[in-house]
């Protein structure tokens, strides 16, 4: 059960004056209601049973929210993301990056009206309507759900060709972030900022348009203006 709105809104409202972010999962559609109407700046999940609507769509605007979808969890939820993961577990740059190469096995939370489909509707609607859309990961490290290492990639993946936002995904996963969470010295290159890089051969948005195309091509990882050397077996 959800806890109290007053308590909901006294959390927020906490948060708030300490200066900082407040974001929270909401698993249901009341659940994701309730919480805008607390003044959230955004649920860091979908919810899974139906679309999202103008309750949630009216509020977020107003409060200025952003919305963190986890597709890839969704579709673990869901048992929908099984190709997903194979098809990440079989690219040989991918293989490279895990952690752990174990499958993962679905997470299986979903009942029988729960569909993926609706989750990618509902970013796209509310991206649609202007709400910016972060670009997040969820993986526990344990058997079941997203993995360590590739739940990013396979996020961009999902909200690029299952629910259709291009453009928003490549802000949402670099200076949006930055800017929803304060990291004021990153996510933008200027002066000033920290040198955190990750530098990526040729055009990201015609790379993401191929859906065959899974791992981002990068040519190096910088972080405060060095190179990290742990990365050079992973891009060359």
């Amino acid at each position: 059960p959800s806890p109290p709105l007053d308590l909901q809104k006294a959390v927020v409202k906490a948060t708030h004056v300490q200066g900082l972010p407040a974001v929270r999962h909401a698993v249901s559609f009341q659940g994701a209601v309730d919480l805008l109407s607390c003044e959230l700046d955004g649920p860091t999940h979908s919810f899974i049973y139906k679309p999202a609507s103008d309750q949630h769509i009216v509020p977020a605007k107003r409060n200025n929210a952003s919305h963190g979808p986890t597709l890839t969890v969704c579709a673990s939820q869901t048992r929908e993301g099984d190709e997903m993961q194979v098809k990440f577990h079989n690219d040989l740059l991918a293989k490279r990056m895990l952690f752990d190469s174990t499958p993962r096995q679905p997470l299986g939370l979903g009942n029988d009206e729960s569909r993926v489909g609706n989750a990618c509707r509902s970013a796209r609607d509310m991206c649609t309507a202007g709400i910016s859309m972060m670009v997040g990961s969820d993986s526990s490290g344990q058997v079941r759900g997203s993995q360590f290492g590739l739940g990013v990639y396979m996020e961009i993946l999902a909200m690029i060709h299952k629910a259709g936002i291009v453009i928003d995904v490549l802000i949402g996963a670099t200076s949006l972030i930055a800017d929803r969470f304060g990291f004021d010295d990153k996510g933008r290159i200027e002066v000033g900022r920290n040198a955190d890089l990750v530098p990526i051969k040729g055009d990201v948005r015609e790379f993401l348009a191929k859906e065959e195309n899974l791992c981002l091509p990068m040519c190096g990882v910088w972080r405060d203006g060095v190179a990290l050397h742990v990365y050079e077996d992973v891009v060359n």
